[in-house]
């Protein structure tokens, strides 16, 4: 039995990343396309404001998915302590 829950809560897991992905993508997609059709006087503004925007977002939430996962190597940091 504990095998099967182990796979179960594991697929589940699974399951609810590629969901919260999947969601992050259509966001970062419907602000892109808000952007381009947008009514920002000139053509090239729309498309240089649109076009770097998945890639700013995208790496911004890689790179705070990434520092909320790091886990400290000791108590010190978060005291303040340990820096000499």
């Amino acid at each position: 039995m504990s095998l099967l829950r182990r796979f179960l809560s594991t697929s589940l897991g699974w399951l609810i990343a590629g969901l919260l992905l999947l969601c992050r993508a259509l966001l970062i997609a419907w602000a892109t396309l808000a952007i381009y059709y947008s009514n920002l006087p000139w053509t090239p503004l729309r498309q240089g404001l649109a076009a770097p925007y998945p890639l700013v977002v995208g790496t911004r939430q890689l790179a705070k998915e990434d520092l909320c996962q790091r886990a400290p190597s000791s108590g010190r940091e978060d005291r303040g302590e340990g820096y000499e």
